[in-house]
């Protein structure tokens, strides 16, 4: 290799710590290569040569080992040549280590907690009707709430929020409510209503509410409809064998029927407003493609359901206490195809349909695939490299969002469960908790992972994934780790896809906001 040596002081002047592996990532797409780059956010497409040399590059971290390579010296030498001329034009290759994280909540945390709050959610019950058994309220699940030892939120505790918040509200203001199952404190839920209307808010206030359905009445689902800009988040899994298989009464008995019911109330009292109707579906095991396609059929029958319907869908929520077996087995996986075969294949089946049809947004997967690609499309991209890499996907601590238990303890979100709380009603936001357990406990112990990590400014890894009573459990955060970054790597491969084969598919996220 006559040029070799002179690529290789190149290379070694570039990438000085040696670390090709955190500065990017190559994938492919069924007929093409490309990598994406860390530091500038670009994505290049490249030749399977210049491909299959980044790829040992980012495998090994070992320039040397490009010999072993199936390759000609003239093809190796040539690939070299195309990244070093794309090096010295685009600045890939560059990205600067990260030595700690940026954002309002590291620099000036109580300056960002004066900013404009964005939503409060309501712990309006711990009570619940049914006995769903992946549910948070069953001993079995390691996040395990007890919802029969305390009751319902009280209006005292609700308006010392609504009153707190005043001042803060952003232009547009959510307000949700959370159980349990909301409506067996329906009165609440009205209370606050009302309580907000008299207030004459210049703010444009958005409500919203998930429940299981079966208690949805006529009279219910009429106040709702008259309440302006109020969303329903329905629980619904399915066809009644699929639904019927987890969601019960407490004698055992399905809720399917009942939640049909509440359902047909819902829409015939939204009418044409329906798009406010939002299904919300759990994915159980066993995860086959009958399981799937069964699925499917029912959202194209149900005929309370339509195409104005956003249809969201997540796996059983198992708890998110760590596994070190689980973690070996994670990390002992090779590619993104193995794990996504093994921890998302839901996704799988999504893919098989969207590569048989012109109209994926009839898939019911379709929504929450969009809001994957949503990260891909509006990602961070300079033409020199990124100096500042910020909080993960975590939010500022009581400060775009609180959540609110029955007994008025301040929480991240409704998602976290079971963590250090930030306050409370009576004693307002806990700045020194917040400093100690979701920022500096944080960093401490999750930068020196995120140092090595390619996806680090894609990263949506939040506190809700990685946070027990205790705080931060980095054991966790670590599986976490492994499937976010394979997350990752097949939004790219997807988005990819789709900008090759239909790229008119991707103009409505023009119009969507990164949450």
């Amino acid at each position: 290799m006559n040029n070799y040596k002179v690529y290789e002081q190149f290379f070694a002047k570039v990438v000085e710590d040696g670390n090709y592996r955190r500065r990017g990532k190559v994938f492919q797409t069924r007929n093409r290569f490309y990598y994406y780059d860390t530091g500038t956010g670009k994505v290049f497409e490249c030749e399977k040569a210049v491909y299959e040399v980044l790829k040992k590059l980012q495998d090994t971290n070992e320039f040397g080992r490009l010999k072993e390579l199936e390759l000609s010296e003239e093809e190796i030498e040539s690939a070299l040549k195309q990244v070093m001329e794309i090096v010295n034009d685009e600045n890939i290759l560059q990205a600067p280590l990260l030595e700690t994280f940026s954002g309002e909540q590291v620099t000036d945390l109580k300056k960002s907690l004066e900013n404009k709050l964005g939503q409060i959610t309501f712990e309006v019950t711990q009570k619940c009707n049914l006995r769903c058994d992946y549910c948070i309220y069953q001993e079995e699940n390691p996040k395990f709430r007890d919802f029969s030892q305390h009751g319902d939120m009280s209006f005292e505790i609700a308006k010392k929020v609504i009153d707190y918040s005043l001042d803060k509200m952003k232009d547009e203001f959510y307000i949700t409510f959370y159980g349990g199952e909301p409506l067996l404190n329906f009165e609440l839920i009205k209370q606050c209503i009302e309580y907000v209307k008299s207030l004459n808010l210049n703010n444009t206030i958005m409500y919203s509410m998930t429940t299981n359905l079966t208690l949805m009445t006529k009279e219910i689902a009429d106040y709702l409809a008259g309440v302006p800009n109020f969303t329903v988040v329905c629980s619904i899994d399915g066809n009644k064998e699929l639904h019927d298989e987890h969601r019960k009464g407490p004698d055992g008995s399905g809720s399917f029927e009942r939640a049909m019911e509440g359902l047909k109330n819902l829409r015939n009292a939204y009418g044409d407003r329906d798009e406010n109707i939002i299904v919300n579906m759990v994915i159980t095991p066993p995860y086959t493609r009958e399981r799937f396609d069964k699925i499917q059929g029912f959202i194209e029958e149900c005929p309370y359901i339509n195409e104005r319907n956003t249809i969201m869908f997540s796996y059983a929520d198992n708890g998110k206490r760590h596994d070190i077996d689980e973690l070996k087995r994670r990390e002992k996986i090779e590619n993104n195809i193995q794990f996504m075969e093994r921890y998302n294949p839901v996704q799988c089946w999504s893919i098989e349909q969207f590569q048989d049809t012109e109209e994926p947004n009839r898939i019911f997967t379709w929504g929450s695939m969009l809001k994957g690609l949503l990260k891909i499309h509006k990602r961070g991209l300079s033409d020199t490299p990124m100096k500042k890499y910020y909080f993960n996907g975590c939010c500022i601590p009581g400060g775009r969002r609180l959540y609110i238990t029955v007994d008025g303890e301040y929480h991240i979100c409704e998602r976290i469960g079971e963590a250090p709380n930030i306050g409370n009603v009576m004693n307002g936001i806990d700045i020194p908790r917040i400093q100690e357990k979701y920022i500096d406990e944080y960093i401490e112990q999750s930068r020196k992972y995120c140092q090595n990590c390619w996806a680090a400014h894609l990263c949506g890894i939040c506190y809700a994934s990685c946070y027990d009573e205790n705080g931060l459990d980095m054991d966790t955060k670590k599986i976490r780790c492994i499937s976010e970054k394979f997350g990752i790597e097949n939004q790219l491969i997807q988005y990819h896809e789709i900008l090759e084969r239909n790229p008119k598919l991707l103009v409505p996220l023009n119009e969507m906001e990164l949450d």
